[in-house]
């Protein structure tokens, strides 16, 4: 009986001393290594993750600004471009509102991707071209709709939006908006004759974000300078008001950047002269997580460690025996 309590305290001793020390020595400088690095680690990733999505969401907005431009080389079969027609004094009403609305036309023709396309004169007379040629527009929503834009200099972006300006419509979009100069001489430019809109298919922006993978259980963001949510990939949120990033807004004011409170990680990019920001949120806890698996790891790897010296410690004199 004494030898075998002799050889369970020589194994516990070897236990102690020769796995259980050193398994705890270095799991706690693992455990001091991984919590100094691991928060580098998560924004350094979410950082990759934050520039890819800006980057593909600038140059959509570089490919619709620019897109919006060629309103002013489109033109009727006659020649007539959209500011000769707006001041032509021989045309009537009604044949003014034909030959805009086949310019119109023939603009939606530019992209597959365009859902309708619109123009509001200095009177507030709208003219519109849309993909569904049954469909009316309701000019009272549209003017609600887009009326504060037209205070927003030469170009602006509202949020992604259902086009209920159209009855029974269901489109999701995002409308790009450019104000129109009288380019007739140069003492005409900087007048402004009216605002050109264009709804583009929000698919247009979800296929640029397609690649991003959230991890860390995070929520991808691009909001608009006034906290309203433009697009966001992990849940139909657009339009909204973004609550949990709006009230970071004013932190976020260098080009990239990130901050830490409430238990989140946040990563932005401001997308400059868009008014745009592009976020990634995502919870602290991840750590926690994280560091929850490597204090299981360590009891696993002291259980085998204990199995091991008992095998040890058995066999040999097992072995050994007369």
């Amino acid at each position: 009986m004494q030898r075998k309590v002799n050889r369970l305290i020589r194994l516990a001793t070897s236990f102690v001393i020769l796995g259980l020390v050193p398994l705890l020595a270095a799991g706690t400088a693992l455990t001091g290594h991984f919590r100094s690095n691991m928060e580098r680690v998560v924004l350094d990733d979410i950082g990759r993750m934050v520039s890819y999505g800006g980057s593909n969401t600038e140059a959509v907005l570089e490919e619709c600004s620019s897109l919006t431009k060629h309103i002013y080389d489109v033109s009727t079969d006659d020649g007539m471009f959209l500011y000769q027609i707006l001041k032509s004094p021989g045309l009537g009403r009604e044949e003014r509102k034909m030959e805009i609305t086949l310019l119109l036309s023939d603009f939606l023709d530019r992209d597959s991707r365009l859902r309708s396309v619109y123009f509001k004169d200095r009177k507030g007379q709208i003219y519109y071209a849309t993909r569904n040629a049954y469909k009316v527009l309701d000019e009272d929503a549209f003017r609600y709709w887009t009326g504060k834009e037209d205070e927003k200099g030469d170009f602006s972006v509202l949020p992604a939006h259902m086009d209920d300006y159209f009855q029974d419509s269901g489109s999701q979009v995002i409308t790009f908006r450019r104000s129109y100069q009288d380019i007739t001489s140069l003492k005409t430019i900087g007048s402004c004759l009216g605002h050109f809109y264009m709804d583009m298919d929000v698919s247009r922006l979800q296929s640029a974000l397609s690649d991003i993978d959230l991890g860390f259980g995070a929520s991808f963001y691009i909001m608009d300078d006034s906290g309203a949510c433009i697009y966001r990939v992990d849940t139909d949120g657009s339009g909204n008001t973004a609550d949990s990033m709006a009230s970071l807004l004013p932190s976020m004011n260098q080009e990239t950047g990130s901050l830490l409170g409430d238990g989140t990680y946040v990563v932005y990019k401001r997308l400059e002269p868009y008014g745009w920001t592009v976020a990634v949120q995502a919870a602290q806890d991840r750590v926690l997580v994280m560091e929850s698996t490597i204090r299981y790891t360590a009891v696993f790897l002291g259980a085998v460690f204990l199995a091991f010296l008992c095998l040890y410690s058995y066999f040999p004199e097992r072995i050994h025996r007369p």
